[in-house]
């Protein structure tokens, strides 16, 4: 892994961003403190330490600036913050308010984070929190600005707490109230203020109000966008089996914590079911798969794995998807050889040239369900076990592992003590490649088999064995 994306994975962090909250409130408190100070030795001090702050909000957007792809969005995106980071001279005090500018991008995060886990902020809950964001930085700028201004020669403003209950009633009343500003720019700032309450009266009360809550619904709170995922996972096509898919794969958040894209010829928003992936993580894309400026809109060349379902958002026949199918597969292994592709296809026969491509899995439904329909026929009840083995997240499970270094050379009876005893897992196959890429699936091999270094095994086992891997 290159440096560039050990710094993606960093940056993108949710604790990452967490730490980045608690520091704006931090950075926010330290201004405040600052701007009631009288005493310049305290105030040159808590300056000081808001200057670290600033520092460390600089080297962040400096990272995020290295590590995105499209550096025009980067400055569409940022631009707030870099203005709210400008090291303004001690000189200008007045400009050094814009550091509250701050608190819009902890609004944004912590949308984004209520929305993650817990549903009563998917419907008004977070605009509600942006506004008062909003409000908040319109209040805390009013009364610090208003004390900088007119807090040397006017005792109505000698404080911070003054300046506070100005902001707050100016900004309800509609006029001054707890003091008049007699310079000229307090007086610009008064009629601001003013100004402010009459529009967030608007909002609240009027079209205004409809209009500003449509558009705060749109706001896009991601920070991370398609084109910065890295070793996600690109599902191509939907139908009925796609709700069970995202609900199997969200329950093992290894799987889905570098993103997931979803892209099909969708008419109107899908119906993606109960999953549990982060919606941070989740890109639902309306386009035909098949067009390879699509498959680039995915992001298939940086992706780690690819699934292509049959596809059943449109009207076509078992021959047109499987060819549709077959055509993205094809595209998907040229744009990306690296990349794991599983294919589900109507009829097997429509996919003989997959695996010379590099296609790794073809899938066919159909046949799944009637091998599992007649095996539960003539094994009463035996499906019951087939469920469990198959569904994560209920009882034991199939896990495929390499062969850690301890285990090469040993014979499958003497590895498979080792994982009954130290993991409580039942090895049920080794699958070993040979020279020229080929692989070779060993079910229920003999004991005396002896595992290979290049070797992986599939267990049954209630979670993932730790083991050593190989080196």
């Amino acid at each position: 892994m290159t440096l560039r994306q050990k710094l993606h994975q960093f940056i993108h962090h949710p604790v990452v961003d967490t730490t980045i909250m608690i520091m704006i409130l931090a950075s926010v408190a330290l201004l405040i403190v600052e701007l009631s100070l009288h005493d310049p030795t305290i105030r040159h001090q808590v300056a000081l330490i808001g200057d670290i702050f600033t520092g460390i909000f600089i080297a962040e957007l400096s990272i995020r600036y290295y590590v995105a792809r499209k550096k025009s969005r980067f400055f569409r995106q940022y631009w707030i913050d870099i203005i709210a980071v400008i090291p303004w001279v001690r000189s200008l005090r007045l400009l050094r308010l814009l550091r509250l500018l701050r608190i819009f991008r902890m609004g944004l995060l912590l949308t984004r984070r209520l929305r993650t886990i817990s549903s009563v902020f998917s419907g008004a809950g977070g605009e509600a929190l942006i506004l008062m964001m909003i409000i908040a930085i319109v209040v805390l700028a009013s009364a610090m600005g208003i004390r900088v201004l007119e807090g040397h020669g006017h005792p109505d403003f000698g404080s911070l707490e003054q300046g506070l209950w100005w902001a707050v009633m100016t900004l309800i009343a509609g006029e001054p109230v707890g003091g008049e500003a007699q310079t000229t720019a307090g007086k610009m700032l008064t009629l601001g203020v003013m100004l402010g309450g009459l529009t967030l009266f608007a909002i609240f009360t009027g079209v205004v109000s409809a209009v500003m809550v449509e558009r705060l619904r749109n706001i896009n709170v991601r920070t991370m966008e398609i084109e910065e995922l890295r070793h996600h996972i690109v599902i191509c096509g939907w139908n009925r089996s796609g709700k069970t898919i995202l609900r199997e794969l969200s329950k093992d958040p290894r799987h889905v914590r570098n993103g997931v894209v979803l892209v099909a010829e969708f008419e109107e928003e899908p119906d993606l079911g109960d999953h549990q992936i982060d919606p941070e993580l989740l890109f639902v894309i309306s386009g035909d798969f098949t067009q390879l400026s699509t498959l680039k809109e995915c992001g298939v060349e940086y992706a780690d794995r690819a699934l292509l379902l049959a596809d059943t958002t449109r009207e076509r026949g078992g021959q047109d998807i499987d060819a549709r199918t077959v055509l993205a597969a094809i595209a998907i292994e040229r744009m990306n050889p690296e990349i794991f592709t599983s294919v589900e296809l109507l009829n097997r026969e429509n996919g003989a040239h997959l695996k010379i491509m590099g296609v790794e899995e073809i899938v066919v439904g159909d046949e799944y369900a009637g091998t599992l329909i007649a095996m539960n026929m003539r094994n009463r009840g035996i499906s019951g076990l087939v469920n469990e083995l198959m569904t994560v997240g209920e009882g034991n499970q199939f896990f495929k592992l390499e062969v850690p270094k301890t285990l090469v050379e040993h014979s499958v009876k003497e590895a498979s003590q080792v994982l009954q005893d130290k993991h409580r897992a039942i090895l049920v196959a080794i699958e070993r490649t040979d020279a020229e890429g080929n692989r070779e699936t060993f079910t229920n091999p003999p004991p005396e088999q002896t595992l290979q270094s290049n070797d992986q095994i599939v267990v049954i086992a209630r979670k993932a064995p730790a083991l050593r891997r190989r080196r």
